[in-house]
């Protein structure tokens, strides 16, 4: 950062006081990017760079925005029952949501080259309903040979119920995506030996032999193959990951606003259920760029959504957390709006952020 940056070692966000916060997905890349495109742009983002200018910073690991909303709202470093909580979204007339043990089983592209096989493509497949269904009759049988139930009601997002918790625990498929498998199940069950969790029927290495039986199943239907003649991303495997069933009961320290996000509008809905008092505690915001939006663009709606939270909690401080490893929180109050106009500290993040 710059000599201007109060850099300091906070504990990580779910170890501190809860404030208002905004969570960012993609931030430094949308910087990146703004500028890369546009280097000579005069648009500028006010408040988001006043606030850059008055915060203390830190630099946490990155973190996924799921894990990162969890563990701030509940003020625990536990992982997410991200499965469970989107079901309450995708699937809310579903009984089972609340006592079964889910999994994310997402449909992904795995492609080859000469060294590796590689995540190539998770969420963005463009999968129709009649080729979900498809999918699922290759798949539902199969798998309930082995006590697996799918789910593939939704386009993107497929679901697995378990009998039993499951002990695998892969990364989110974004983090890991043009990356080869076979380091990251090396490193998998390498962890799960180190943890001695290897017991559960559901471990690395069951998951690592049903997800190469499901790439070969999948390789050979015959809608893969007219996806590739037709230059679409292959459905050819699953992605298993965000295990978790719902706790009982759960006492949030955030109020979680309204999000585009599945995850976050789940844990809306379980906790508008099962809690009150929600007005009292501090709000819990999401920001990331919205398809076909130019990066300028998406800079300019953080920077409204900067301004409209600092109106409504009318003082205090807010916070800035990135799930790319930053962390900014500054107060709003009267030296924050008064500043001058302030640019510089923004174009040398600009160009920091270019070199990377």
């Amino acid at each position: 950062m710059t000599d201007t940056d109060h850099s300091s070692s906070l504990p990580t966000p779910w170890q501190q006081a809860p404030i208002p916060t905004i969570m960012l997905e993609g931030f430094s890349s949308m910087v990146r990017q703004a500028f890369a495109r546009e280097p000579d742009t005069q648009r500028r983002f006010p408040q988001l760079e006043r606030f850059l200018q008055q915060a203390s910073y830190q630099e946490p690991t990155a973190t996924p925005v799921e894990t990162l909303a969890w563990q701030c709202a509940t003020r625990s470093a536990a992982l997410p029952p991200v499965a469970a909580l989107c079901r309450l979204i995708d699937v809310p007339d579903d009984s089972d949501t609340s006592a079964a043990h889910w999994l994310r089983a997402d449909p992904v592209w795995l492609r080859a080259d000469l060294t590796r096989v590689y995540l190539a493509a998770v969420g963005n497949l463009a999968l129709d309903n009649d080729e979900c269904a498809a999918l699922s009759h290759e798949l539902t049988p199969w798998l309930a040979e082995l006590d697996i139930h799918i789910d593939t009601r939704h386009p993107q997002r497929w679901y697995v119920r378990l009998p039993a918790p499951s002990q695998v625990e892969l990364p989110h498929p974004l983090s890991v995506v043009g990356e080869g498998l076979e380091d990251l199940w090396q490193a998998c069950e390498h962890a799960e030996a180190a943890s001695n969790t290897a017991s559960s029927t559901f471990d690395h290495p069951f998951w690592l032999r049903l997800s190469n039986e499901i790439q070969m199943l999948l390789h050979a239907q015959p809608l893969n193959e007219q996806r590739r003649q037709t230059g679409l991303p292959e459905a050819n495997s699953l992605w298993f990951w965000g295990a978790g069933q719902l706790p009982e009961r759960c006492d949030f320290s955030y109020r979680i606003e309204p999000s585009q996000h599945a995850m976050l509008q789940g844990m809306t809905r379980w906790q508008q259920s099962q809690q009150a008092g929600l007005s009292a505690l501090p709000g819990l915001w999401h920001w990331c760029p919205l398809p076909g939006e130019t990066p300028l663009d998406a800079l300019a709606r953080l920077d409204a959504l900067l301004a409209e939270c600092a109106q409504q909690i009318g003082g205090g401080s807010i916070r800035l957390l990135s799930d790319e490893g930053e962390c900014w929180i500054a107060s709003t109050g009267v030296s924050w709006w008064r500043l001058s106009w302030w640019r510089q500290l923004f174009s040398t993040r600009k160009a920091t952020l270019l070199e990377l």
